[in-house]
């Protein structure tokens, strides 16, 4: 029984003894691989436009730097829901309702201005909440400012500072305000506390103490949002209360 090889090499001896039909069989395989060749490249420009219109679809978006554009706005996002989340677990911090009223006493004038901004959060994703960038305009909003990204919380203690005319370090990193005023060996109503759990930084108005290592703060950037906090006394960096004028 003939094999293969054989059936190949007897092919082979035919087609060199016919020079004219070697040729032909020749340009007829090439015309194959060339239409065979464009059939496929023409197949999968098709099948990834048909995707790209899908995806686009699907992102409602109209070209890839819209879409670019909602990638890092989602991105930016998340990490500012990360950073949030590692502050509360570094410090064990619990949300905490909105007071009726500030506790009984005495407290300084700019603590009863900040009181009056509780409620006032961020707005998740590319819009900022009008009312939080005006906080951060008292310290020199950045350009590319986004209140569920950036830490907003020493824009909001100078701004109730400045809303009855007393300036503060005039810095967004909160540890600035650790060399400001008058160092305090104990917590006042109203002095400004600096924080410091795990690399992240914070800052806010003292307002009482809630015994079993804690105290409650009022300030900006608290569970996203201005309100009273409960913050563990161990992270505390310094006490610093305003200079008298």
């Amino acid at each position: 029984m003939e094999t293969l090889i054989e059936f190949v090499l007897r092919e082979w001896r035919v087609i060199r003894a016919a020079p004219l039909s070697f040729f032909v069989i020749n340009v007829l395989m090439a015309i194959l691989i060339f239409f065979a060749v464009e059939y496929h490249y023409a197949e999968t420009i098709s099948t990834q436009r048909e995707r790209i219109a899908l995806y686009q679809d699907k992102l409602k978006v109209g070209s890839p730097e819209e879409a670019e554009k909602q990638f890092t706005a989602l991105w930016n996002s998340l990490n500012g829901m990360t950073r949030r989340v590692n502050e509360l677990e570094a410090t064990g911090s619990l949300p905490q309702t909105k007071l009726d009223a500030l506790p009984e006493g005495t407290f300084p004038v700019w603590v009863r201005f900040a009181y009056g901004e509780i409620g006032q959060a961020e707005i998740f994703g590319p819009k900022n909440n009008p009312r939080i960038v005006s906080y951060m305009r008292s310290i020199g909003e950045p350009e590319d400012f986004q209140d569920d990204r950036d830490d907003w919380s020493s824009g909001f203690a100078e701004w109730a500072l400045n809303g009855v005319g007393i300036n503060g370090p005039k810095n967004n990193n909160p540890i600035a305000w650790a060399n400001w005023g008058t160092k305090l060996e104990k917590p006042v109503r109203g002095c400004v506390v600096i924080f410091s759990f795990d690399g992240l930084k914070h800052v806010a108005f003292y307002i009482e103490d809630d015994g079993e290592g804690f105290i409650k703060v009022l300030g900006g950037n608290q569970s996203d949002a201005v309100k009273i906090s409960r913050y563990a006394k161990k992270d505390v960096i310094a006490y610093r209360m305003p200079p008298q004028n």
